[in-house]
């Protein structure tokens, strides 16, 4: 009886660890326009979207889950090239990758933070109106740019220029453009 509970316990442990991680993945989100364009932006927590061109907004928070991609669609047809993504309330970024060298893809935020940790990939610009930007791990194939808040970076480079009318603060990174206080 015990011997049959244990391989009933065993059996069943087997099918949720086989189970988890179809559950547990990563999404692909996909700014598009064309006729044959998937258009699935990651969410806007607390708020929604809207867009005016090749500008998205989020009147909330984009908080990105582990290994998230956001791209911009590559159908047939597709007339967006480069775009920004403005969210009011700030990015949380857990080692995500953002656009493409082809289709690059910049954040911007007014007045919240923007912050990412692991191991990032931003291929376009970032920039805060007045919150600090923290980035760790980061390589931003763009410019950095935090108009009143602080920029900290820690093993993050920087192919642009990094600019701040706040303090710089860097640890194990490099920035390929000028440094702007």
């Amino acid at each position: 009886m015990i011997t049959q509970r244990f391989r009933f316990s065993r059996l069943m442990l087997m099918f949720f660890c086989l189970l988890l991680p179809g559950l547990v993945q990563a999404a692909t989100y996909t700014f598009g326009q064309g006729w044959f364009s998937a258009h699935n932006p990651p969410p806007c927590q607390s708020g929604s979207w809207s867009n005016s061109g090749s500008t998205y907004t989020c009147s909330g928070r984009v908080v990105l889950g582990a290994g998230d991609v956001v791209i911009v669609s590559t159908a047939f047809l597709e007339p967006l090239d480069s775009i920004a993504i403005v969210a009011t309330g700030g990015f949380t970024l857990v080692g995500n990758t953002i656009g493409t060298a082809a289709k690059n893809i910049s954040l911007r935020t007014d007045y919240s933070t923007i912050t990412a940790t692991g191991t990032n990939t931003i291929n376009g610009s970032v920039t805060s109106g007045s919150g600090a930007i923290s980035l760790a791990g980061t390589t931003l194939n763009g410019s950095l740019q935090s108009n009143s808040g602080s920029n900290t970076l820690n093993g993050t480079s920087v192919s642009g220029t990094l600019g701040s009318s706040g303090q710089n603060n860097l640890a194990n990174s490099s920035i390929a453009g000028a440094t702007n206080n």
